[in-house]
């Protein structure tokens, strides 16, 4: 509990553009201090900006899907690879939904994005999530739920840890 214990400091600032009765845009920007108590080193700066597509509940596809550009950055800039982390890159998030004949309903989800790590030599992973769900009705109030996943945990490598992944 305490590797991860952390305080959290954000300003976010989003617009938001109705595309359709059906579809909207919004564009996020977020700017964050996460200070970890127990591991002063590993303080972090957090820079985010994310461009979301948003399908009404009664649209034929529903849900919705992002695309990022996440940025963490140690605070303390002298601070070792190995006790901060430093991440940037493009990010995801895709969370869909299609109804087939109002009888079968096919679920997609996926996400890509960095997390802090439990490792005190890992300060981060980068999180790649995909899933397929399929809701059948069979009769009544029996459904018949298929449900599937994969998520790879890629720690990159540190001053004193080679890079895996699980």
């Amino acid at each position: 509990a305490q590797q991860l214990n952390r305080e959290s400091t954000m300003a976010a600032v989003t617009a938001r553009i109705v595309l359709t009765p059906l579809t909207s845009l919004s564009i996020d920007g977020t700017a964050a201090h996460d200070s970890f108590p127990f591991r002063p080193a590993a303080a972090t700066d957090n820079g985010r900006i994310d461009a979301r597509f948003e399908f009404a509940p009664d649209a034929v596809i529903r849900g919705g899907a992002s695309v990022g550009y996440h940025s963490m950055q140690p605070y303390y800039r002298r601070t070792s690879r190995s006790s901060a982390a430093a991440f940037s890159g493009i990010t995801s998030s895709i969370d869909l939904g299609y109804t087939l004949l109002s009888a079968t309903r096919f679920m997609t989800h996926f996400s890509r994005d960095a997390n802090y790590s439990l490792y005190m030599n890992q300060p981060y992973y980068v999180s790649t999530y995909g899933g397929l769900q399929v809701l059948q009705r069979l009769f009544g109030p029996v459904d018949l739920d298929l449900r599937g996943s994969l998520e790879n945990l890629d720690y990159p490598q540190t001053d004193t840890e080679s890079a895996y992944l699980d």
